[in-house]
């Protein structure tokens, strides 16, 4: 009788599995998460202080960094499973995912994943991949190469710069220090071969230096246009 319960208990654990997947492949985050309890936890191998992705999530972590890879990717992270075998709480399963992302790039990678289940809930999941996979993902994660917490005190400074350009007597220095920082927003883009992006920093830097070519009577005398004789 308790073989018949484990093995039974086991097959459900397998549809639980695979109905996470199928979820996230159709776009449903939360509805993949919903299968987690609340306390449940997701590894992910490697050295955090070289790959920004690695170390030990909470649920409240996970769904931020899955949330994030998804703001980075054209469509939807398709993952597929190619595999599975379940015994007890586990269940291993071999995944195969593929996603688009916005600069063009293709990111596809076959990984392990072992996910203790009960009470019909995820409670654990740990990935087991090589270090390709960490960096793919963490490409998806930081999109230009910056930390999280780089990206939050870029966008500070970016704020302060329109206040300081929009304030007269301190807008030619704004100017040219946001030229500046414009040329490093265009370098990151093409850096990753995102084009298409690279020209709206160019716009905005043309955009400010024409405001003040049109307001500001000394940069029309710094820079004259003068017609042909």
């Amino acid at each position: 009788m308790s073989t018949a319960v484990t093995r039974t208990s086991a097959q459900q654990n397998k549809v639980i599995a695979h109905e996470f997947y199928a979820r996230i492949s159709e776009g449903d985050i939360d509805g993949a998460l919903a299968l987690m309890s609340r306390d449940a936890t997701w590894w992910l191998p490697g050295d955090p202080s070289t790959m920004p992705v690695a170390g030990l999530y909470t649920k409240d972590e996970i769904t931020q960094l899955i949330r994030r890879m998804t703001l980075n990717v054209r469509g939807r992270l398709i993952s597929t499973v190619t595999g599975m075998v379940a015994e007890g709480d586990k269940v291993a399963l071999e995944v195969e995912t593929t996603g688009e992302l916005h600069n063009g790039r293709s990111y596809h990678d076959q990984y392990h994943t072992l996910m203790r289940i009960s009470d019909g809930e995820i409670r654990e999941i740990r990935e087991y991949h090589d270090t390709q996979h960490t960096y793919a993902v963490a490409e998806i994660v930081t999109g230009y190469g910056y930390s999280e917490s780089a990206i939050v005190r870029i966008v500070i400074a970016e704020c302060a710069l329109v206040v300081l350009y929009l304030f007269p007597p301190t807008s030619v220095l704004a100017a040219i220090v946001m030229t500046g920082y414009l040329g490093g927003a265009v370098a990151a883009h093409l850096r990753i071969a995102d084009t298409g992006r690279a020209v709206i920093p160019l716009v905005v830097g043309i955009l400010a230096w024409g405001g003040l070519y049109l307001r500001d009577s000394r940069i029309r005398q710094l820079i004259p246009f003068r017609r042909s004789a």
